[in-house]
């Protein structure tokens, strides 16, 4: 289940007809052990999704908190057409940032699920 807070994101890449990654995300350590509550187990793992228009992925790990992976450029690559590593598709992206939003701030309680909702970019 989630026990190492750590968030690998990986994209197709079509020149080696295999997976890469793009980028790693880590959540743990001092500043982040009130994260868990003192708990060291959990039922389950995170609630992980995509916003169908690309601007971000967002993971609720530990029923309490958001995890936010935003977008650096929907819909476009990551290097230059010019540049000789061009090897991601037009849809290929990047992640500019990651944050953390706690949800018990924010009076929630006991989250099971979450979804995007469409036209809002308050989360950005």
């Amino acid at each position: 289940a989630f026990k190492d807070a750590k968030i690998t994101c990986l994209e197709f890449d079509d020149a080696i007809h295999g997976l890469r990654t793009s980028s790693m995300h880590c959540f743990e350590g001092p500043e982040w052990q009130h994260l868990k509550r003192g708990r060291e187990s959990f039922a389950w793992g995170p609630v992980i999704k995509a916003d169908p228009l690309g601007r971000c992925g967002a993971a609720l790990a530990y029923g309490l908190q958001m995890i936010i992976l935003k977008a650096a450029q929907v819909g476009h690559s990551l290097v230059g057409e010019d540049e000789p590593t061009c090897a991601l598709s037009s849809t290929a992206v990047c992640i500019e940032s990651s944050y953390l939003i706690d949800l018990r701030a924010l009076d929630m309680n006991h989250v099971k699920d979450f979804a995007f909702v469409h036209g809002d970019i308050s989360f950005l």
